[in-house]
């Protein structure tokens, strides 16, 4: 999907995953938490969690390529 399909046509991708980032602020977790997004592809969330000062995320998926977008 990721190798022949943009960003913009994939229809789990958010610009800002904002239920997914209430959801993880309602648990008022330390910052250095470890997070996991499984499945997490080219998901924007791990940017928004760093620019919210999370420091131990990890994204899971199985599309290399979809990870390699992400980088």
């Amino acid at each position: 999907m990721y190798q022949t399909k943009s960003p913009e046509e994939i229809s789990w991708t958010q610009k800002n995953p904002a239920t997914s980032l209430r959801l993880i602020n309602q648990l008022n977790i330390p910052k250095d938490s470890a997070i996991i997004d499984v499945g997490g592809g080219d998901s924007k969330l791990v940017d928004f969690l760093l620019d919210d000062g999370h420091t131990n995320i990890t994204v899971l998926d199985i599309s290399a390529h979809a990870l390699a977008l992400a980088k």
